[in-house]
């Protein structure tokens, strides 16, 4: 195997990266493996060229930076210098061939100048920032308390956040009630009363009078305590006397679970402390900065926005804390697990909303920073346009009328290619008889060894032969056709209505429509609608459709475009439709591409 290096040449700097052998795997955007340490100003001039082991200049046959096709001859033989990384972010890869094999660099680093990013990146991931919550966790607001509940396994902090002011609100408006009506229980206690209240002698009275004879008085009758014919009668006693406490275990729960949330409060907020410190500082050099600055600055922004909001949350607790403890007038208790479901608990209300409350706090599961780690993994703008498309469906989808009847996360087998996602991955939705369940990267598998088909989707993949990606297209008359066993689209759209089931697949390349035309459209077509089947075989697939992210405005074009000049629908359809970061709000096309999916 030649050991290739690629050299990357301006006027001032020389950048040398080595070149390794390309694995033969369908999911080709792995941002997921470590950085390299390299890295590539994206506003550069490059001329390339690639040696080999003795230093000899290789011919380039082509040339892709995350899967994007660099068309330009001069550029690939060295003669010119072209800004290649101008609209990259993140990390890159760069792939060449090479006498019909296809080799790749690791992950390079973009860095820029600050403040130069694309404004549409931005919009994408506020976008999703904004919009995460509704689709991409379980959220702790489907529990139900007090029915033997399912603990989640994580929530978000969001959701911490979020029950810790509705437990604040149910506080706040049982304040009074507590205050003035608040269970009691009656106790005996002693006190030092006249001796003309006392009831009863005891031991603690008799004991109480021995050791308090300066209590004593003479009286003139002959009743009392005889001493040298002299009758004595204590002016005070111990005397039993029969009073109402609110010291009881209920409102010793009410009170010491305030204490247990302004520590869970405090932990959060030293679990969030230590995620800000562990957000690596970005590569920053002479005027640029880490393009992943602008994810930190964001990522960085949310933390703060938390601490915030538990910093006011713990001064509220504290003051509830008190109120509670001066009106009840209760021991300490430590609240730290679901307490007892006792009698006052289950029939008195105001209790017993408490205790709903308490059950959920302690049922709705650990929480974690999902929400910044979700942004945190965007190294790339592939990634993050897969994320901001997934959003887009979902809302487009809820626009049309739909209800999320579930979202969840659903766990395909792994292997060396393929990992699961940490979050939603399946969202089932439902109106006026249909049924919409949206895939994010499902496994359409080939074979199976006898195992049902996954997640309930009814496609196969019918043939071995595979076009790996666009740049095998160059190579077919000259090398074997590449084979495998499964496909992973972006997304999976399945629609069930009366008697039917019909499957639309759709693929998010942050890319131009006429780059999509030129170079991946034939290679998606053969991967979406040759290669793929329903199973069995009553079922339909209706459509494919690509999303592009890199024109300057939304929207959707029909690939049939002589049969639609004629006015026929052909089936399976076949679309570009494109969502960008421009104007984020108009989901006008997604809904469009949803009502046509209905009928």
């Amino acid at each position: 195997m030649n050991n290739y290096i690629l050299r990357l040449e301006t006027n001032t700097y020389n950048r040398e990266i080595p070149l390794i052998l390309k694995d033969t795997i369908d999911l080709f955007d792995d941002y997921f493996e470590q950085l390299n340490g390299e890295y590539i100003h994206n506003d550069y001039a490059f001329k390339l060229s690639v040696i080999d082991s003795q230093c000899n200049k290789v011919h380039i046959d082509s040339l892709f930076i995350n899967n994007e096709i660099v068309d330009d001859e001069k550029f690939l033989c060295g003669c010119k210098t072209l800004h290649i990384f101008l609209e990259c972010f993140g990390i890159v890869k760069i792939e060449v061939i090479i006498e019909g094999v296809s080799y790749i660099t690791q992950n390079i680093r973009i860095i820029m100048k600050e403040n130069a990013i694309n404004n549409n990146i931005l919009n994408m991931i506020d976008y999703i920032y904004d919009n995460c919550d509704d689709y991409l966790y379980e959220e702790h607001k489907h529990s139900k308390t007090a029915t033997g509940i399912n603990p989640n396994s994580k929530v978000s902090i969001d959701s911490k956040l979020s029950m810790i002011n509705d437990i604040y609100d149910t506080y706040i408006k049982g304040y009074n009630i507590l205050k003035y009506n608040a269970q009691t229980r009656l106790i005996n206690t002693n006190k030092i009363g006249d001796f003309s209240e006392l009831q009863s002698i005891n031991s603690t009275t008799i004991d109480y009078i021995v050791n308090h004879p300066e209590e004593l008085q003479p009286v003139s009758y002959n009743s009392g305590i005889a001493v040298n014919k002299q009758h004595y009668q204590p002016r005070k006693t111990l005397v039993q006397s029969v009073s109402y406490s609110s010291d009881i275990y209920e409102n010793q729960v009410i009170v010491g679970f305030l204490k247990s949330v302004i520590k869970d409060l405090e932990d959060i907020k030293t679990l969030i402390e230590s995620h800000k410190k562990q957000n690596s500082v970005p590569y920053k050099r002479d005027g640029y900065i880490d393009s992943s600055y602008y994810i930190y600055t964001r990522n960085v922004k949310l933390l703060n926005d938390y601490l915030l909001n538990i910093d006011d949350a713990i001064i509220r607790f504290q003051k509830l804390y008190l109120e509670f403890k001066k009106i009840l007038n209760v021991n300490d208790i430590n609240i730290i697990s679901q307490p007892m479901y006792t009698n006052i608990f289950r029939r008195i209300l105001p209790y017993n909303i408490i205790f709903e409350k308490i059950c959920n706090w302690f049922n709705c599961g650990n929480y974690d920073l999902t929400k910044s780690d979700l942004l945190l993994s965007f190294v790339s703008i592939s990634k993050i346009y897969e994320y901001f498309c997934l959003l887009k469906l979902n809302r487009a989808i809820n626009n049309r009328g739909y209800t999320m009847e579930k979202g969840y996360s659903y766990k395909y087998d792994e292997n060396k290619y393929y990992h699961n996602t940490t979050y939603n991955n399946t969202f089932e939705y439902a109106k006026d008889g249909i049924r919409i369940t949206l895939y994010y990267q499902p496994i359409i598998y080939g074979k199976t060894n006898g195992r049902e088909r996954p997640n309930g989707i009814m496609l196969f993949r019918n043939t071995t032969i595979s076009i790996k990606d666009p740049s095998i297209l160059a190579m077919l008359d000259d090398s074997a056709p590449q084979r495998g066993n499964s496909y992973v689209p972006d997304y999976l759209i399945k629609v069930n209505k009366e008697n039917s089931t019909n499957y639309y697949i759709l693929d998010a390349k942050h890319s131009t429509v006429n780059n999509i035309k030129r170079y991946q459209l034939p290679h998606l077509i053969f991967k979406y609608l040759f290669s793929i089947s329903t199973y069995p075989q009553g079922e339909n697939i209706k459509g494919m459709c690509i999303l592009c992210g890199k024109d300057s405005f939304n929207s959707t074009e029909n690939l049939y475009d002589i049969a639609s000049s004629f006015n026929i629908k052909l089936n399976p359809q076949a679309s570009i439709c494109q969502i960008t970061g421009t104007d984020i709000s108009n989901d006008k096309d997604l809904e469009e591409y949803i009502k046509q999916i209905e009928l």
